[in-house]
């Protein structure tokens, strides 16, 4: 009967040692079922906060994508532009160099007909020299034929 209450004793001393295990556990679990929800609560959070940056990154990706177009459709653009001006420039130097070859010609004609101007007195005196010494020989001609 003692050892019988001394088992007894020893398994109501387990007893109790495995219910306050039992609530110590139990207690613990409490804590970590806590821990838990806050750590999917903060996960949810993460998770949330992780899909608005993918889709704000995917909204710049596509506004620089568009900027990236906008830019590059200047740069054409501009570059035909460029080439408008380049041939412009050209054309003008062309244009240029032409008005210089018209203006020397001009300056010469402008001196050639100085000089003209200044031999057609003679020329008109020449002439009229020459006719008068022509029509002297003309009459004396005639007049010999008579």
């Amino acid at each position: 009967l003692g050892a019988l209450a001394e088992e007894r004793g020893a398994a109501t001393k387990q007893v109790e040692g495995l219910k306050s295990r039992r609530e110590e556990l139990l207690e613990e679990l409490r804590r970590v079922e806590g821990e838990l929800t806050e750590a999917e609560v903060q996960r949810e959070g993460l998770d949330e906060r992780g899909r608005q940056l993918e889709s704000s990154m995917a909204r710049v990706a596509d506004e620089l994508s568009q900027q990236l177009h906008g830019a590059q459709e200047h740069g054409r653009v501009a570059s035909e532009r460029q080439g408008v001006l380049q041939a412009s420039v050209e054309a003008s130097l062309a244009v240029e160099r032409r008005l210089t070859e018209r203006s020397a010609a001009v300056a010469d004609a402008a001196s050639m007909l100085a000089r003209l101007n200044g031999r057609s007195r003679l020329v008109t005196e020449t002439s009229a020299t020459s006719d008068r010494a022509r029509c002297v020989e003309l009459q004396e001609l005639v007049s010999s034929w008579h």
